[in-house]
Parts: C-alpha cells; structure tokens; sequence
C-alpha cells in the first residue's frame, strides 16, 4: 500500500554503531552527515602557493576553520622550504606566478612525489589550458573566480584519491572518541 511505504532516509548514514564493553550492549551515537564531514581529513596540511597576498589570506583562514593546517608561500622557493619541512597533502597552486610559473613547478612536484595532491588554480579557463595544467602532472584545475565550498570538496576528492591507491587512512580524535577507518572501529574513552 503506497500510504503506509517508508520514506527513504535522506541520510544515508544515520548513525555510527558503537560497543559499549560498560554496557555490554551496542549503542548508535547519532551523527549527521554534516557532522561526519567534520572529521574527514583534520591531519592533512594543505600549502597554498600563490602571490595575492588577499587570495592566500582568505584561504588560510577557510581551510584552518575546516580543520586543516595551512601553509602558505607566495613562489616556488617559499614552496620547496615548506615542502622540506612539512607533511603536506595537497598544493594548491597558482599558475601564474613570479619566476617558474605553476605548470612547471607542477611538473617539478610530480617528478618528486608522485602522491602529492596538486590543484592547479589559474584565471585561465579554456580548454587548452586546462589539459596543459593536468598533463604536467595536476590532479585537479580550478578557475577564478571560485567557491571556497567547491575548492574543499575537490581537496577532499584529491585526498580520497590518495587514500583509495593505498595511503593509511588517518585515524580520527574527537573528545573521547576515536574512530580508526582501517579497522572499521569506533571507541568511547579507550572502550
């Protein structure tokens, strides 16, 4: 009967099953999908690489309020410093910058890690610059003007990528729980 049909749950993950050794029992802690984004990648750094001083300001203080450590170098001799020093997961970088321009320090981060995430960003949108910034070696090109929304989620689409060709999956701390995707495992203050 139509009237009496369940409605299909708009979350497609509605809770987290947990075991509570306390007692003996499971227990579903209710999170949100808004809220399981919260956790998805906290020990990535990002470095973003580009000379608008604005544009490395208003990225920094977005991608820090998600979570994330932020780097930032306004050339490629900024970048490789940081690079020396730092675990970063994704380079956010711009193509037109001073000196070597971003498609060949593509091609130079490439050469040196092949797991890196880079993300090209350029105010050059046609086509034929977009297959020359992938093919030297980008996962990802963006143009300006852009959504600091849709540039997270194509970080995060790069991360998955690297997570899906073998990197270990971070392990997850909020308070006291600890969420261990390896392991399909979720604890509550060390139970």
């Amino acid at each position: 009967d139509e009237a009496h049909r369940p409605l299909p749950d708009p979350n497609p993950w509605p809770f987290v099953s947990v075991f509570l050794p306390a007692y003996n029992e499971e227990a579903s802690i209710g999170m949100t999908i808004e809220s399981m984004l919260q956790f998805d990648y906290p020990h990535y750094e990002i470095l973003v690489v580009d000379d608008d001083p604005v544009a490395c300001a208003r990225l920094k203080a977005y991608f820090s309020a998600e979570g994330y450590a932020v780097f930032v170098a306004n050339d490629g001799g900024g970048m490789w410093r940081i690079l020396d020093s730092e675990a970063i997961s994704v380079v956010l970088l711009d193509v037109g910058l001073p000196g070597k321009d971003g498609l060949e320090l593509a091609r130079e981060l490439r050469a040196h890690d092949e797991g890196l995430g880079i993300i090209l960003v350029s105010g050059r949108g046609d086509d034929v610059d977009k297959i020359v910034g992938l093919e030297s070696g980008a996962d990802d090109y963006v143009t300006k003007p852009f959504s600091s929304r849709e540039l997270m989620a194509r970080i995060r689409a790069v991360l998955r990528r690297g997570v899906d060709e073998g990197e270990d999956v971070p392990i997850v701390e909020a308070g006291p729980v600890r969420i261990d995707p390896e392991r399909h495992e979720v604890r509550i203050a060390g139970e």
